[in-house]
């Protein structure tokens, strides 16, 4: 009779253990919420930068077998290409815009997508200003060797909602 009042009162004494750590691991998940969601928002932000940009300048976009990178290499060394009657420059302005009306500005997403180092400098905003707190930057520098010495520079800012 004695060990089964034993027996009791030690699966009691495990379930308060185990109450009190679920307890502990529920405050202390609560009280890091805001501060890990800002964190998972910084990474998934960076990665929708990164991929964004190397995703985009992949994307054949109608102007024959070229890519975005092809088309962005000529506007910065010679804007000789034209695409649907259109100069290189003209041709990626609306072609990107399109492309970022379709995918970040249809997500919701306040961006500022700039192309420097090309012989008419792109820019494309939504809602992002230049005092807006940026989350991230993602970049991707494009060669222009051997034409040029330099390189053009894509960049995606996000800024927060």
């Amino acid at each position: 009779m004695f060990k089964k009042g034993q027996m009791e009162i030690m699966g009691l004494a495990v379930i308060v253990v185990l109450l009190a750590l679920a307890m502990f691991f529920v405050v202390a998940f609560k009280s890091n919420g805001p501060e890990s969601t800002s964190v998972q928002k910084t990474y998934s932000d960076k990665e929708l930068a990164t991929n964004f940009i190397v995703t985009l300048i992949d994307t054949h976009i109608g102007c024959e077998k070229l890519t975005i990178d092809d088309l962005i290499h000529d506007c910065a060394v010679d804007n000789k290409i034209y695409c649907q009657g259109e100069k290189s420059c003209e041709f990626l302005d609306d072609s990107i815009n399109l492309l970022l009306d379709e995918t970040l500005k249809k997500w919701g997403v306040k961006y500022n997508l700039t192309i420097e180092e090309t012989t008419e400098p792109l820019t494309f905003v939504n809602d992002c200003s230049a005092y807006d707190e940026t989350r991230v930057v993602g970049f991707q520098p494009i060669p222009l060797f051997p034409d040029r010495a330099y390189n053009a520079i894509i960049k995606l800012k996000i800024c927060k909602s």
